[in-house]
């Protein structure tokens, strides 16, 4: 566990960043700003510190080989009520708008709040006002209902695109009856923080990807250290000089511009690193294996940021190996606790729901059977169906749907021979998707829900 006693690391060359503080030094200002206590916290103080400091240089841009990305570090925080929500948010609000940035807490997840409209006035004129996503820094205080509603879906898509590297990320909405020059267009550079509930959600909100652009942190004190820091709040501690210091350390990092330069060492550094990282996620069994593939790339790029992050408050252009380093230090104490929320808290298997329980154990029939190709087959369709009713306890009415389905996705194929012979296989993308769960026994309750492959209702010529 990360203390103060274990503080953000320097480089090695000992280089002093703006206001002639090390990295060390400037945390050491940071960290009693956010009045939590207890080594729990330690690493949301960590990443809510990069989070800032990355919002602050997010306009130096991050051009390394196919990397093309920026420094803004969002944060996804599930945490209880009465856990620190309001410590938190208040030292970020505070951090970007004492050095002129624009802070929002949104209290609407209404679309057009965040991305804005085009008003149209009585003397013809239309005018475009940008919404939210238009500010420098946005906390959302309860985002329960953005992570866990359908009909939220809309935002969720508007987010997803703004938190894409600036640049890369315009966000577009025009209404029926506006002329194209009229539409809302801009890039955001916004830094987002989601506070929500540590509730279970389900899978696709991960697997459509809004959950992969930024760090999740799951802070769950235990009761010693809420006694404990019930008596650390009263001890009183003057931070005036803090805020001081790390307002005027903000306002000139903020005035820096860096062109950040990666030398073969440190591209190596990064790739051995990120690989460190990855095999973290896949040890540790199918779910955070499934999400470990989602996030292959992003982790990678996280810790690119972070290590510019590093160099940044060194003063540096020229990222050297111990950035990489102590960037990795920290990010896998972030992903230890990502990959944690992700194998106790997201429901399913992280498969991109596009095969239910019973889908599967339609193909584990082709499996089970050897039927890998066209050659090797000994099924055909009226007995594979046959098989699918017996197997998922359907009539063979709704088998023919699986059928079609499995066969409409690319997932099996099949051939008439003569009158009365056929042959059904797995593809080669099927068996890929079914490799997984060989071991998969069918299980008759699974699955109430109707197939989404009820949709294909050709009449079946066997």
């Amino acid at each position: 566990m990360l203390t103060t006693d274990n503080p953000i690391q320097d480089s090695v060359e000992g280089c002093k960043g703006c206001k002639g503080f090390s990295i060390s030094e400037i945390y050491s200002i940071f960290h009693p700003l956010i009045k939590l206590y207890g080594d729990s916290y330690e690493p949301i103080k960590r990443a809510v510190f990069y989070s800032i400091i990355g919002a602050v240089l997010c306009d130096n841009k991050i051009s390394c080989s196919d990397i093309q990305d920026d420094t803004r570090l969002n944060l996804f925080v599930p945490l209880k009520s009465g856990y620190g929500k309001r410590e938190i948010k208040e030292v970020i609000k505070r951090s970007i708008s004492k050095i002129g940035l624009q802070y929002c807490e949104p209290t609407s997840l209404h679309s057009e709040q965040l991305i804005g409209k085009t008003v149209d006035h009585k003397d013809g004129a239309s005018v475009v006002n940008k919404g939210h996503l238009a500010d420098d820094y946005l906390v959302f205080e309860e985002a329960t209902e953005l992570f866990t509603e359908k009909y939220n879906q809309e935002t969720r898509d508007y987010l997803k695109i703004a938190l894409d590297p600036i640049g890369y990320n315009e966000v577009y909405k025009k209404s029926v009856d506006a002329l194209k020059e009229n539409a809302v267009r801009y890039i955001p550079r916004c830094t987002v923080v989601f506070f929500f509930q540590p509730l279970t959600i389900e899978d696709e909100i991960v697997t459509k990807g809004l959950l992969r652009r930024g760090i999740i942190l799951s802070v769950d004190p235990n009761k010693g250290e809420r006694y404990a820091a019930l008596d650390k709040s009263f001890d009183e501690k003057d931070v005036s000089n803090n805020w001081i210091q790390w307002i005027d350390f903000l306002k000139e990092l903020r005035t820096r511009k860096f062109l950040w330069s990666f030398d073969e060492e440190v591209k190596i550094r990064i790739n051995e690193l990120t690989k460190k990282l990855l095999l973290e996620g896949f040890e540790k069994g199918n779910k955070a294996s499934s999400y470990t593939d989602i996030m292959f790339f992003t982790l990678r790029n996280l810790l690119v940021k972070m290590s510019c992050i590093q160099a940044g408050l060194n003063g540096r252009d020229k990222l050297v190996v111990s950035d990489v380093n102590n960037a990795y230090l920290d990010l896998s104490s972030f992903w230890k606790m990502q990959l944690d929320f992700i194998v106790q808290k997201v429901k399913g298997d992280m498969d991109y729901q596009d095969l239910t329980n019973k889908e599967k154990s339609c193909l584990l029939i082709l499996m089970d059977n050897g039927c890998y190709s066209e050659e090797s087959s000994n099924l055909m369709i009226k007995q594979f169906i046959e098989k699918i009713s017996s197997s998922i306890d359907c009539t063979e009415e709704s088998a023919k749907h699986y059928y079609y389905g499995l066969k409409e996705s690319e997932y099996i194929d099949s051939r008439q021979i003569g009158k009365y012979g056929s042959k059904v296989w797995l593809t080669e993308m099927g068996n890929k998707k079914v490799e997984p769960y060989k071991t998969l026994a069918p299980l008759q309750t699974l699955d109430k829900k109707p197939s989404i492959f009820q949709r294909f209702r050709p009449k079946l010529k066997i």
